[in-house]
């Protein structure tokens, strides 16, 4: 049952209290719908008015530009007016001169009682000087609350506050939306909605009922609408209304795989739509199609709303209070979120968090708490990340031209092409060593070159996009090409062994997990079948349709060694795989044509000589693709048409073999601003939440949807965890945050400080990641 939380606000001023007589019509006496979908919500008109401008959709977003649009988005969400397909955008700085928040702080925008379901996109822009109170929520930050769908992205904070304050109270009754007036009441049937586990019965997968498909209240009855954040692991068969769960194919014992499912009731107010969240479950769905119900270890316990938070011993409702400067409880995604607060150590200056009065946890303080912060999610599967920013690797001379590798030290170009078998080795061996030199070049550590390589003849360019010109990774006019070179060994010198193998015009990626680094170290397992991986590109094109993103396969393990007798490969294929060619369960593991070089707008007109970006998803299933022994995945991305594969080999016959796997291709342009890769060895949905939210040392620039200038990856997580005694009088808590700026050969540090009551608060920096300088004001 859902615990009521008190969030009494003041309301806009057109958006009074309502009675149980304002509320005066069904939602589905608007809408022909299924009560097992959200209905399509149709306020538009009506909104604008309390923003810049805008319709909320994509193409025509509601538009920000003052604290007060801030405000009316916090305040209108409270009245369940928005859904997964309303989007905002910041259009100025906040705030600008006149502007202010004295005297009306923000309240954190979505709550666990009124979620923010939308699409918020920064646009480029900062907020200054933004000060938050969360005394009324327990989650805490600019957002709240954020769900799965929705996401917060591209804008930085400028020396903001967040106040977290005693005033919370669980128990007060909420009337900030006019229908939690008719539905929060414990008298009310809402207090007896109920979700019925059935657990696995033989090959019966587990599934769920429900108790109620409409609601009375004040003399009128409503439909309930129920919703699946993911109906392939939760799905509704109408024949038996049953929500049956399931799990992805080849799941693993120990994995749980999270999903939501939401209960929310529709009505008419003041010719708005409005919508209440009765309910809301989470439900972690087992290897074998069952529910997971308790894992007290890992702070996940039934019968409650937010199953994956509970935290009822502190007595602050369903979970804990999270606090964040972005966002205090996040279950959507971000991407691109600053944090600025100046150079230096500055009560004025630095952002800053203020607690007074009640106990609060922080997994970062950044992000409070995340889905990625449980570790027996899915969701927060073993994650591998790394992100290329182009321009600012390159640079410019004074002329504002790309500066040019250094020929000798950097070598880019391709070594000739063997015209003997004798020459093969050294090809293979002076090819892949100018790889390392590229990779480097592009700022990849020795460690990194080691299983993430940028190919020849890759190189340096200008991405121009109406008046702006950056430097950029250029793929221009060149086909994907794999090589494999195989020598001849064994009894009787009858044996064939592929001994090594280069890329042309690629990027490679190599799924090792032998003494990797950082984030990366563990990730890839012999173990493992399955690998899901995602690749967002930035990029400015032109040129023929016809090509798409291509992704070939091999296997590789270096470590094989034999005898006169066994003599074995270390590479495992003969030529290099079409990725798309292979298929699980799920279909193919790779689907070129979903990703051509030149998209599209929604008219069919393509994107050429403007900035887009594109999300390129791919599996790899090790089991499908016939690899044996020690043998790692490993894979080429990059240019051709799809179904043109050919595969050819030279000096077949001679003891050294050199065979070819090339796309054909159609005349393009290709200019790569940005690429950011994330791999996962679960089997679930991939879904990495946080992506470049960081401190940073310095105000970015942002133009036609591209940062440039992001600060480096700090690397950073601090965390802190205030305890019940912060209740007594006198006590507080409040942590100061910067980011030094880099120097030259040097890297900029972040800073965390605090003044304290207790020292048991002190700032933690989070084991396996950077550290930040702990101190003290």
């Amino acid at each position: 049952m859902k615990k009521k939380i008190a969030l009494i606000l003041s309301l806009i001023s057109t958006i009074v209290v309502a009675t149980a007589a304002a509320i005066s019509f069904s939602y589905a006496s608007y809408v022909y719908n299924t009560r097992f979908e959200t209905p399509v919500d149709f306020n538009t008109g009506l909104l604008k008015s309390y923003f810049e401008g805008g319709s909320g959709t994509s193409g025509d977003p509601y538009t920000i530009s003052t604290p007060d649009h801030l405000r009316s988005l916090q305040k209108l969400n409270i009245l369940g007016v928005f859904n997964e397909n309303t989007h905002f955008q910041l259009s100025n700085n906040i705030a600008t001169a006149g502007m202010d928040w004295s005297g009306d702080d923000l309240r954190p925008i979505g709550s666990e009682d009124y979620p923010f379901y939308s699409q918020f996109d920064g646009n480029g822009k900062r907020i200054n000087n933004l000060v938050v109170n969360g005394g009324q929520t327990s989650d805490i930050g600019m957002f709240g609350y954020t769900s799965m769908g929705s996401s917060v992205t591209d804008f930085i904070l400028s020396a903001p506050t967040i106040k977290v304050t005693s005033e919370n109270n669980p128990d007060h009754e909420s009337n900030a939306n006019p229908m939690a007036e008719l539905f929060s009441h414990p008298t009310t049937g809402a207090a007896s909605l109920q979700l019925t586990l059935t657990r696995k019965s033989g090959s019966t997968s587990a599934y769920f009922t429900t108790n109620q498909s409409t609601i009375t209240a004040g003399g009128v009855t409503y439909d309930i609408y129920y919703k699946s954040t993911n109906t392939d692991r939760l799905y509704y068969n109408s024949s038996n209304n049953r929500w049956i769960v399931q799990a992805p194919s080849g799941a693993k014992s120990g994995e749980y795989f999270p999903v939501q499912l939401t209960a929310r009731v529709y009505g008419v107010y003041e010719n708005k739509i409005i919508s209440y969240l009765l309910e809301r479950w989470h439900i972690n769905v087992t290897h074998d199609n069952n529910v997971n119900i308790l894992d007290a270890a890992n702070n996940i316990n039934p019968g409650h709303w937010k199953t994956m938070h509970a935290g009822v011993d502190e007595g602050m409702g369903p979970h804990e209070t999270y606090v964040g400067f972005f966002i205090g409880h996040l279950d959507g995604e971000t991407r691109h979120l600053g944090l600025y607060g100046g150079t230096s150590k500055s009560a004025t200056n630095n952002a800053k968090l203020i607690v007074e009065g009640r106990p609060v946890s922080s997994f970062t303080t950044l992000i409070g708490r995340s889905v990625n912060d449980n570790v027996k999610d899915d969701s927060n599967a073993t994650f591998a990340q790394r992100y290329f920013n182009f321009p600012e690797i390159i640079g410019v001379d004074e002329n504002g031209n790309p500066i040019p590798p250094n020929i000798a030290a950097e070598n880019f170009t391709l070594p000739t092409y063997p015209t003997a078998h004798g020459q093969i080795a050294n090809y293979m061996t002076t090819t892949n060593n100018r790889a390392v030199n590229m990779s480097k070049y592009y700022g990849l550590s020795d460690a990194e070159a080691g299983y993430i390589r940028f190919y020849p003849t890759l190189s340096n360019g200008v991405a121009t996009y109406g008046s702006l010109s950056e430097p950029a990774l250029s793929y221009d006019n060149k086909a994907l090409t794999g090589y494999v070179y195989s020598t001849k060994g064994g009894i009787l010198n009858l044996g064939r062994k592929n001994e090594n193998f280069t890329l042309n015009n690629a990027m490679w990626i190599y799924m090792t997990s032998e003494s990797l680094p950082g984030g990366w170290r563990n990730l890839f397992s012999r173990t493992d079948q399955r690998y899901e991986g995602k690749i967002k590109i930035t990029y400015v094109s032109s040129g023929s349709e016809n090509n798409k993103f291509q992704i070939l396969y091999n296997a590789y393990d270096p470590t094989a060694t034999g005898s006169w007798l066994n003599y074995p490969s270390k590479v495992s294929e003969d030529y290099w795989v079409d990725l798309s060619s292979k298929s699980d369960d799920d279909g193919p593991l790779y689907y070129p044509n979903d990703h051509p070089i030149i998209m599209k707008d929604e008219f069919g007109n393509p994107l050429t000589n403007q900035i887009v970006e594109q999300e390129i998803n791919f599996n790899i299933n090790v089991s499908k693709m016939g690899f044996t022994g020690d043998f790692h995945a490993m894979i080429g991305l990059g240019v051709g048409r799809t179904g043109t594969l050919t595969n050819t080999q030279d000096f077949a016959s001679s003891d050294n073999r050199l065979t070819k796997s090339i796309f054909s291709i159609d005349s393009f342009s290709l200019k790569i601003l940005e690429l950011n890769l994330f791999f996962t060895s679960k089997e679930g949905g991939l879904s990495r939440q946080i992506n470049s939210v960081d401190y940073i040392s310095a105000i970015p620039t942002y133009s036609a949807g591209t940062w440039s200038n992001w600060s480096r990856d700090s690397g950073v997580r601090v965390y802190f965890d205030v305890g019940s005694n912060i209740t007594s009088p006198g006590t507080s808590a409040s942590y100061y945050f910067y980011r030094t700026a880099s120097a030259f050969l040097s890297s900029s540090r972040v800073y965390g400080n605090s003044t304290l009551s207790n020292s048991a608060w002190q700032l933690q920096n989070t084991s396996g990641f950077a550290t930040a300088t702990i101190g003290t004001m």
